[in-house]
Parts: structure tokens; C-alpha cells; sequence
């Protein structure tokens, strides 16, 4: 059980700095643009969660609507 241990442990040591080293540029490259759309994303969900805030753009645009066609 020891002898196992030992070489699986370094085996799994071995190719894990490895593997993190070959994947870290195409994590940060990927990542950044998984973050821009996750930002992307996480931005209109924010906007649309909060129901008074959409009646209050709507209200507003309305608002401003009406005043526009009125003047013109």
C-alpha cells in the first residue's frame, strides 16, 4: 500500500505542474473572454431582475416620449 502511495503521488504530482504550466496561457486567453461574456451576461440579468426599475425606465421613456410628440 505504501510503495503505491508513493509513486502514484509523484506521478500525480509530476504531470499536474505540467499540465497547469501548458493550459495556463490558454486559460487566460479563454478565460478572458469567458469573463467578457459572463460580464456581458451578468450586466442585462442585473438590469432585468429589479421589476421597479424597468417600470421606472418605462415610465420615463414613456414620459419623455409623449413630451416629444407633444412638442412637436
Amino acid at each position: 500500500g505504501k510503495k503505491r502511495a508513493g509513486p502514484s503521488t509523484e506521478a500525480q504530482r509530476e504531470p499536474s505542474p505540467a499540465h497547469s504550466d501548458a493550459h495556463t496561457p490558454r486559460d487566460d486567453s479563454t478565460s478572458g473572454h469567458h469573463y467578457a461574456q459572463l460580464g456581458g451576461g451578468a450586466q442585462t440579468p442585473l438590469r432585468q431582475t429589479p421589476p421597479v426599475d424597468q417600470q421606472s425606465i418605462l415610465l420615463t421613456t414613456l414620459q419623455t416620449l409623449t413630451s416629444l410628440v407633444q412638442s412637436m
